[in-house]
């Protein structure tokens, strides 16, 4: 049987070309060492469905990495999905890369894997008062929804969610457009 996310990724859409700074149609910023499956998995769907998604591992290879390339890269794409871990503000290139991405006008999608956080345990996030820095990015991640981006118990409900919540709403473009 086929998966949602597999019908979801052979839909053909247009989606905004990719000109002047705009190199990606998505940055997904995530804190590596607890979301680098989840990250893998989001970057193959999103792939899939013929979106260019910047993937440091690919884009910056031979390149020193550092916040400020990193917040070039976000400012530097349609969209941001900011996929909220436990100490994902904890770190300060995904803070910085949510600052570049709302200074550029981004928009910034706070994603979650369902399989591995609570909705709840999220929205503490929002209660950051301890420190400034972090404060400034979690208010940055959450102007937009929240959206769990990773469940098996509800996969169709995801893929669904991925689909009209994220790509239809910040990066399908009408037939006009193309």
């Amino acid at each position: 049987a086929e998966s949602a996310c597999d019908a979801m990724s052979r839909q053909p859409r247009a989606y905004p070309p990719l000109s002047g700074p705009k190199a990606h149609h998505v940055f997904i910023s995530y804190k590596d060492s607890e979301m680098d499956a989840v990250f893998q998995t989001l970057l193959s769907t999103l792939s899939a469905m013929g979106l260019n998604v910047f993937n440091q591992k690919r884009d910056l290879a031979g390149h020193d990495v550092s916040l400020e390339l990193m917040q070039k890269h976000a400012a530097g794409s349609q969209l941001v999905l900011a996929l909220l871990s436990p100490d994902y503000f904890t770190s300060k290139f995904c803070r910085g890369e949510l600052e570049g991405a709302k200074a550029a006008g981004v928009p910034i999608v706070p994603v979650f894997s369902g399989e591995h956080h609570l909705r709840s345990a999220m929205l503490v996030l929002l209660d950051e008062k301890e420190d400034p820095e972090k404060a400034a990015a979690v208010k940055a991640a959450f102007d937009e929804n929240l959206i769990d981006i990773n469940n098996g118990d509800h996969a169709d409900t995801v893929a669904k969610d991925l689909n009209s919540k994220i790509i239809g709403r910040f990066l399908a473009s009408s037939s006009a457009d193309v």
